[in-house]
């Protein structure tokens, strides 16, 4: 293996303490290695060299495959894993194949498997060998329930095997007239709801107990956006946010969870505003009634 610099060195004792809520990164382990977590369907590609470099033999420490290997070399080839609901993720090991080794990859993220948001940035492998499982911290951490990895740059075929570490991002809840979003404290050492809000900083959460931080997001109002979606549904978009500011690094994280549901546009009576007036005052009303055919 080739000698890494001080700069490099240094660079991985960084990621490698990277921590969240006090505690390691690698202490979230998603479980890509939990055959009763993560079964074998879990585990799908764009192509596979053979039955020995199929999907599922890209789990770290796999001994009955090769690593997953892509039958082309082309850019569109990815690996696929569904982790089974929203995780935020904080960070990844990635190792290589026996019949290749990535050495550069993209990530993209969805929370439906339908539309993927790619992370914002080409990440590298500083080891040459595939045998080394090698840490990359992200941040901002991504959020969603399928990961694709894109081999970039790789020897031989491109081949990887991974495992990715977070936590389980909010329940979210579509309703006819708001969204729930709910955080079970049992993912999220020592999280409390101070310091929390929507896109518009006064949008707090609506509840707090021993167990639970709940909010409630209006579909007017507190930074919510609508949008239309290939011309079938509205989608309501807002963001849940923590910002740890002061002095010095903190030990605790920044958060930033994308809260989205889509309605269907067929089933919809949008926005309806009306006008009263009596007694020679005019009162203006709107609403906003929708039926959810839910998906956050």
């Amino acid at each position: 293996m080739r000698q890494l610099s001080w700069l490099v060195i240094l660079e991985l004792l960084f990621l490698d303490g990277r921590y969240v809520e006090g505690q390691r990164c690698q202490n979230f382990n998603i479980g890509f290695s939990d055959r009763k977590k993560m079964p074998d369907n879990k585990f799908t590609a764009s192509s596979s060299l053979s039955s020995e470099t199929s999907p599922h033999h890209a789990r770290i420490g796999d001994v009955q495959g090769e690593g997953w290997c892509a039958a082309n070399k082309g850019d569109n080839e990815y690996l696929q894993v569904d982790m089974g609901r929203d995780y935020v993720v904080c960070g990844l090991i990635v190792q290589g194949g026996t019949f290749g080794n990535v050495e550069s990859f993209d990530l993209e993220f969805s929370t439906d498997g339908s539309f993927f948001n790619s992370y914002s940035k080409t990440l590298l492998r500083v080891n040459d060998q595939e045998e080394e499982a090698e840490f990359h911290a992200l941040g901002p951490y991504p959020v969603g329930r399928y990961v694709r990895l894109y081999p970039r740059k790789f020897r031989n075929y491109p081949c990887a095997r991974l495992e990715l570490f977070g936590f389980p991002g909010p329940k979210v809840t579509c309703m006819p007239q708001y969204i729930i979003a709910e955080f079970d404290k049992a993912h999220y050492p020592d999280l409390v709801a101070e310091g929390m809000h929507l896109k518009n900083t006064s949008c707090l959460a609506e509840d707090e107990n021993a167990t639970h931080i709940l909010f409630h997001i209006p579909m007017r109002g507190c930074g919510t956006e609508r949008i239309l979606v290939n011309d079938k549904f509205l989608q309501y978009n807002n963001e849940i946010i923590r910002r740890i500011t002061g002095v010095g690094i903190s030990y605790k994280m920044d958060m930033l969870f994308p809260i989205s549901c889509n309605y269907d546009r067929r089933e919809t009576l949008g926005d309806v505003s009306f006008r009263v007036t009596t007694g020679g005052v005019a009162w203006n009303f709107f609403l906003d009634l929708l039926e959810s055919s839910k998906r956050a």
